[in-house]
């Protein structure tokens, strides 16, 4: 745990686990790291970022205090002479909660237990701040230095009389050596073709966290599915919605995108750059994810969309002529449609008929408490 042994102490503190943040992702993106002291604000901003999941928040206390230990006699509050002590305040608080995570997971490791604690003043502490990380600190439009127009929210919801969410991240595809995952999807596109075919377009994932608090023995009752619309709509209007599943499930006849215990949904669409990509001048993608329960934990074909757990996220395609060298060329420009909670009774509404038609043996409830 951090002492409270004065506001130098936890500015050098924060300051630590920031820039160890800042290097643990560098380094994943085998970018360049100049070892260098941040300011509280920003050493703030990427702890927000990164502790919306709880073993983000672990990795960052063991690593962190690694690093204390490794740099014991760095003394950076010099370094810092602007910082307000209102940051310092929220990012000590912060490391506070981590640190107290990190201790109370390696004790029950070595303990051999996985329980987590409840109703303490601690805990309550831990998910007030942690709320405030996801709904506050991080909320939409907010960007950060380490991944441009990366977003992060969380969807809150209720079911079976407990708390959940769903934690949403949404970036653009920079990725040029994986084009994460693409490459697998596309085999003969070149690794040295990524850039042109996949850059800029969006990269959603989507964890669901049930029960909050955690309870190890929530069993079948953290069974979710995810289903998922799409609507390609063209620059003349033309475009429907349909549903998005994998090209291998579409022959077991089942809505769901993803299915499992508190599942994670990932997605990562794109448009080749040929010559039917050249004409997607002015197309709109739109996406429109729910998380579903089935009744019964799968005993039957009963589903229900849970009220609040919906989003929708897409793109926009623009292609334009640009000059060039006394030649003009054709260039494409990928908007993103950052993810935002939708009005789960009328789109679910919408949606019914569809369901109904394409899954005759399946049952979809009207929208309703769960």
């Amino acid at each position: 745990m951090i002492k409270n042994s004065g506001e130098h102490s936890r500015a050098e503190r924060a300051a630590k686990v920031g820039v160890e943040c800042y290097r643990i992702l560098l380094s994943n993106h085998k970018t360049s790291w100049v070892p260098c002291l941040i300011s509280i604000r920003f050493a703030w901003r990427k702890l927000s970022l990164l502790c919306q999941n709880p073993r983000n928040a672990i990795l960052i206390g063991f690593r962190s205090r690694n690093l204390l230990d490794e740099n014991s006699s760095s003394s950076p509050k010099n370094m810092l002479p602007k910082c307000r002590f209102f940051s310092i305040k929220k990012a000590s608080s912060l490391l506070e909660v981590i640190y107290s995570e990190a201790e109370y997971q390696f004790k029950s490791l070595q303990n051999g237990s996985r329980t987590r604690r409840h109703g303490t003043e601690r805990t309550k502490k831990q998910l007030k701040i942690r709320g405030a990380t996801c709904t506050n600190r991080v909320t939409r439009n907010k960007r950060t230095a380490l991944f441009p127009k990366m977003q992060n929210i969380s969807v809150p919801f209720k079911c079976r009389g407990q708390d959940g969410r769903v934690n949403i991240t949404l970036q653009p595809n920079h990725d040029h050596n994986h084009a994460w995952g693409l490459g697998v999807i596309f085999p003969f596109i070149p690794r040295d073709q990524y850039a042109l075919h996949f850059d800029g377009f969006p990269v959603l994932t989507a964890v669901t966290e049930y029960p909050i608090p955690r309870n190890p023995s929530s069993g079948y009752g953290s069974l979710f599915g995810c289903i998922q619309f799409v609507k390609e709509t063209k620059a003349d209007g033309s475009g429907d919605w349909e549903m998005d599943i994998f090209p291998y499930a579409k022959d077991l006849k089942t809505p769901f995108a993803t299915w499992g215990f508190n599942p994670t949904m990932f997605d990562a669409p794109a448009r080749l750059w040929d010559e039917d990509g050249k004409k997607d001048d002015g197309l709109v993608w739109r996406a429109q994810s729910y998380l579903c329960v089935l009744e019964d934990a799968g005993m039957s074909k009963r589903v229900k969309m849970i009220p609040g757990a919906a989003f929708e996220w897409g793109y926009d395609v623009h292609i334009e002529k640009v000059e060039k060298g006394g030649s003009s060329e054709l260039k494409r420009t990928i908007t993103i449609k950052y993810p935002e909670p939708l009005d789960t009774e009328a789109e679910w509404t919408a949606r019914l008929g569809m369901l109904r038609e394409l899954y005759p043996k399946w049952t979809f409830y009207d929208f309703g408490d769960v």
